[in-house]
């Protein structure tokens, strides 16, 4: 079970993908609504890194910061560089393709740059985004690695290894979307992170669809786009 502990009132209803391209544009981001400003760095450019990591230290180290509280999704293979960026306090890191080596890898750096940061050692809190069947079959074992408070899936990923081609937010997914429900649970931790509704538009589509995973058991989801913030504010404040 995490050594992490959480609270319904702590649950993120939205999450805000944003690049740092500048400390202007995510603190721009920040006054959008979302409970949470995920700043982006795995699809950022190998040669731009350097340069997002220095914004990502400028946002968090900013006395005062106003607005979502901060996250931040690391890249695949850098996670040293990136975690050595954590300047201020941040409530979550999100890991992409998560397995047992990486949690545990990102959880030591973390111990450390918690003390170099001068925050309250295990503040930082991981969330293990899953996106390949071995992921999948070792959800009982992630949530239950140090610092995770809570699963999330990448979808389309998990589709294109499994060679699916169904509509990632059809019934065909249901079964493994209750398996981060079942997984979290039975560690004790938050419930899971729904991953972001796809279309711009189509606010019907994004409503139907939330209170689905709402249903089944997510709590919060992702967003791309800003017009998203307040349908998923308003589904999972009820």
């Amino acid at each position: 079970m995490s050594d992490v502990t959480s609270n319904p009132a702590d649950f993120p209803r939205s999450v805000l993908y944003a690049r740092p391209d500048s400390l202007e544009s995510l603190n721009a981001a920040a006054q959008l609504g979302a409970d949470a400003l995920l700043v982006n760095l795995e699809k950022v450019a190998p040669e731009e890194l350097p340069a997002a990591r220095q914004v990502l230290s400028d946002f968090l180290s900013q006395a005062g910061r106003s607005g979502s509280r901060a996250w931040l999704k690391l890249t695949l293979d850098q996670h040293d560089l990136d975690i050595a960026a954590i300047s201020g306090p941040l409530d979550y890191i999100m890991v992409p393709d998560a397995t047992l080596t990486n949690l545990a890898n990102v959880a030591a750096l973390l111990d450390v740059q918690e003390t170099a940061a001068g925050l309250p050692a295990g503040s930082v809190r991981l969330n293990a985004l899953v996106e390949d069947a071995v992921g999948l079959l070792s959800l009982r074992e992630i949530a239950s690695m140090p610092r995770v408070q809570k699963l999330g899936i990448g979808r389309v990923d998990l589709m294109a290894q499994l060679r699916m081609t169904c509509d990632p937010e059809g019934p065909e997914m249901t079964r493994f979307l209750v398996d981060l429900v079942v997984a979290s649970a039975a560690a004790g931790i938050d419930p899971p992170l729904a991953s972001l509704y796809q279309q711009a538009d189509n606010d019907e589509g994004l409503r139907k669809t939330t209170a689905r995973l709402h249903s089944i058991g997510f709590f919060g989801r992702t967003a791309v786009y800003p017009q998203h913030i307040a349908g998923l504010n308003e589904i999972f404040a009820a």
